[in-house]
Formats: C-alpha cells, structure tokens, sequence
C-alpha cells in the first residue's frame, strides 16, 4: 500500500516541525550534557554574583563607600553601579542557559527538518520493508528501524531516526478510512518485525 504526497508551507507545517525539533532537542543525551554544564558554570556564577552584591549592599547601607569617597577615593563609586551590573549580567546568563539558547537550538533543527520533509514524496508499506521516494533519493528501511508512529497536528508522522521521519499529510489519503488502513498495515509489519508501536 502507498501514498503519495507533497508538503507544503503552513501554520499547520510549521507547527508540527516545531513540535518534532523540541522532541528530538530534548530526547538527545547530548542536550542533556550541555544543560548539566549549563548549570554547573551558571550556579558558582551566579552565587558569587549574589554574595558580591549583598556585599556591596552592606557596605553601602553602613556608609563605608560614603566615607571612602568623602576621603578622596572617588573610584569607590563604581562599587555602587557594579553591583547592579552583576545583578543584570547573572539575570541574563539565566535567561540565555533556560530561554534563549533552547530556542536557538530549536530553530536550527526546524530549518534542518524542514529540508528533510519538502519535494514530492512516495511512501509504501512493503513487505520487504517502509520505501520512500523523494527529492532526495530513494530509501527502503527494514520495519525493525521505524521508532514509532503518531498522529501529530494533520500529519500521520513515522519516526525512523533521531530528527528523521516521514510526514504524511492527512489531505493525501482519500479518506479517514485509507489513513486508518495505511498506519494499520504499517502497525501489523512493525509488530511481525517484533517493533509494536502503538500510534501516539
């Protein structure tokens, strides 16, 4: 059984790719070390950020900087705006290692999926195995490779890698009852081939 189908931009597209590169960004052990080193730079920084500036607090609050600079130490006056600054340098390094980074990364594997899925496509359920043609060449995966399937946002989605999958579009079966029939063989050829992916 086979079904052809072209991709096309939309919101509904860019939804779906955006959803499948927080998964992958997410699920890979490589990401999981970078946050961990993430947070064991950020802590000591931020820690020592916090202790300088309730430092700084007390000696302003005591006069101590007044008096030094009545003294003609006029520099200690730049204890008074550092503190503020390494209260706004560890806010932003908080901010790049939870938020902005994150969604870097997410952006990057989207432009990277969306050259994956676009062209002309042809997928069919064979018995010797999951063959896709495409823009990008022809592929017969053995059913012991596909990791799992799921209905996500209109596309039937078949997972065969970390970050690589096929998007079928629900437009391009004729019916509700072909997809069903479609995504039921594949189900039966990955549960013979001892993979049973139940469809998420």
């Amino acid at each position: 059984m086979e079904v052809r189908y072209t991709i096309e931009d939309s919101p509904q597209r860019k939804a779906l790719l955006k959803d499948i590169a927080k998964q992958v960004y997410r699920g890979k052990p490589l990401t999981r070390l970078i946050k961990l080193c993430d947070l064991l730079l950020l802590l000591p920084f931020v820690g020592i950020a916090a202790f300088v500036f309730f430092q700084i607090g007390d000696l302003i609050e005591t006069g101590l900087i007044d008096w030094y600079i009545e003294e003609g130490y006029p520099q200690f006056r730049t204890l008074v705006w550092m503190r503020w600054v390494l209260l706004i340098g560890a806010y932003l390094a908080v901010l790049y290692a939870i938020a902005i980074r994150p969604a870097m990364n997410n952006q990057l594997l989207q432009q990277t999926l969306n050259q994956h899925i676009r062209g002309e496509n042809l997928l069919a359920v064979r018995d010797d195995g999951l063959y896709h043609a495409g823009h990008y060449g022809h592929t017969l995966l053995h059913y012991r490779e596909v990791r799992r399937m799921a209905d996500m946002r209109g596309f039937l989605v078949i997972f065969v890698g970390s970050g690589y999958f096929h998007a079928v579009p629900y437009n391009a079966f004729a019916s509700d009852e072909e997809r069903k029939q479609f995504a039921n063989l594949l189900q039966s050829k990955l549960e013979a081939a001892g993979k049973a992916h139940p469809i998420a």
